[in-house]
């Protein structure tokens, strides 16, 4: 049975607009309980307890002390009976538990003050906020510094573990440095087992390493314990969230940014001074940023395509056509925007995440120069060909012919395998070429293959001294063919 302070209690909060959820949560009791008495338009009853010894009434004072102390029954019992208590001990029992009930003991909290460059607290809450479309959720990160309470707001449309991450580094960078640690609540994306059996995420633990900061981890249902990031959200809440409508999240983010610039600059209620003007005295006692950029050991990697795209949630994104057939990784931005970077670190592309029908996504300025480095190719390969065959221009006239879009790869294939091969046995393959009208590279090698089988009838085809051919992924600097194209004219002047 409810006492009229707790009834009081649930009406008060839903008038404030407080879920059952949060009620039931907040004053450890069950929804259902909670919905019943905001259902009943009449307070609670109260009782009179039945079998209770009338005598004890007179101790209900010094049982409310010793209640207080936190002592325990056979305790509380022992002292009564020094005060002249004579009844059985079951009555005195009932009676204590009753009293249990009634009587409500504060929790003593000691204020927890950090030094300079000591502690940053995390957490995040989400909104529903009105759009010019439709509501949108939104998820709101605060990092906090805990001696100058200077903190950094950051918005997202998810919360993953990337976008926690993302929040922490940004706020890493509005401090321009990083604490010696960082308390955490127990998101599943941190935590894998939270207190007394504590084990962390090990991506956590590697953005711990990377900056250089330890995690810590308040106990489960204390949220006291980081009482100075939950107050920011209290704040942010009643001054900023409530009534606010937005263009789009852009628009939020905008203001998001000026409404942390404004707290930052408001006097603090504790400290009496500016975060801001504080944070100069914190920045010293933090540590440097690193000069590289966080990689998971789980980020998201991805193989580019040869036409140079990525593959990320059903759609086709750009890169520069540099990184075709290499490995690069992603990050996505707040849940808006996707970032690619080479496997050193380096931004190459970002693109705005596509939400409509498009599949493929491509910024033109990532194929600058591609056609013109075709050209080029193209060209020194066929200056290269003339050099080191001048009797095959036929075969060439009709490799370029037939092969009008992929002759280079076809050149390319050709002149390697000329590496390998004497000039009289690459004219009798070209010859050959000739006559069946055929001039790619795989049909240059299948001859060649020929020919040695010819030669040698009765060699085993494991034999060591057997001619190994050349893959054709073989892919030479170009500088390569421009010295084959000026080495005879440097002989004929050495002859000379």
């Amino acid at each position: 049975m409810l006492n009229m302070k707790e009834f009081q209690t649930i009406r008060g909060m839903h008038d404030l607009g407080a879920s059952i959820k949060l009620i039931a949560h907040d004053l450890h009791m069950a929804r259902n309980t909670v919905r019943k008495y905001l259902r009943s338009d009449e307070p609670p009853e109260f009782h009179v307890a039945h079998n209770s010894d009338s005598s004890l009434a007179a101790f209900d004072d010094e049982i409310e002390k010793m209640i207080g102390k936190d002592f325990n029954g056979s305790r509380i019992l022992a002292e009564l009976r020094k005060l002249g208590y004579g009844g059985p001990q079951a009555t005195f029992y009932r009676h204590l538990a009753r009293r249990r009930k009634t009587v409500k003991v504060p929790e003593v909290i000691q204020r927890f003050e950090t030094a300079p460059g000591h502690q940053a607290q995390y957490d995040w809450s989400e909104y529903v906020i009105p759009g010019d479309h439709a509501p949108v959720k939104v998820y709101v990160s605060c990092l906090i510094l805990g001696y100058s309470r200077y903190r950094h707001y950051h918005a997202s449309l998810d919360i993953t573990q990337p976008s926690i991450f993302e929040a922490i580094e940004a706020g890493f960078a509005a401090f321009h440095g990083v604490p010696e640690e960082v308390l955490f609540d127990n998101p599943r994306a941190l935590v894998i087992q939270a207190r007394p059996h504590l084990a962390w995420n090990h991506s956590l633990l590697a953005l711990a390493g990377h900056y250089g900061f330890l995690p810590r981890a308040c106990w489960p249902y204390r949220a006291q314990t980081k009482g100075k990031v939950e107050n920011p959200f209290r704040y942010l809440e009643a001054q900023f969230i409530i009534g606010l409508h937005w263009i789009d999240f852009r628009d939020f983010v905008i203001r998001l940014r000026a409404f942390e610039q404004a707290v930052n600059r408001r006097v603090h209620g504790t400290t009496g001074v500016t975060p801001l003007a504080r944070l100069a005295e914190e920045q010293p006692r933090l540590s440097s940023l690193p000069d590289q950029p966080f990689i998971s050991p789980l980020s998201d990697f991805r193989h580019v395509s040869l036409d140079s795209l990525i593959a990320f949630d059903k759609r086709r994104y750009s890169v520069p056509w540099q990184y075709a057939g290499k490995t690069v990784w992603i990050k996505v931005r707040s849940g808006v925007e996707l970032e690619v970077y080479s496997q050193s670190g380096d931004l190459l592309a970002r693109h705005t995440l596509e939400r409509g029908p498009r599949r493929v996504i491509i910024n033109a300025q990532h194929y600058a120069g591609l056609k013109e480095r075709h050209q080029l190719q193209k060209t020194m390969l066929t200056e290269a060909f003339k050099t080191r065959f001048p009797d095959s221009t036929l075969f060439l006239e009709k490799l370029l012919a037939q092969y009008k879009f992929n002759a280079t790869d076809q050149l390319r294939r050709i002149m390697s395998l000329a590496d390998y091969y004497s000039f009289d046995v690459m004219k009798a393959a070209f010859e050959q070429g000739l006559i069946h009208n055929t001039f790619s590279g795989s049909f240059i090698r299948g001859i060649l293959e020929q020919m040695i089988e010819a030669d040698q009838p009765n060699e085993s085809p494991t034999a060591p001294h057997q001619m190994r051919l050349p893959g054709f992924d073989l892919k030479p600097d170009l500088n390569r063919y421009q010295q084959l194209i000026v080495e005879p004219k440097d002989k004929k002047v050495s002859n000379e």
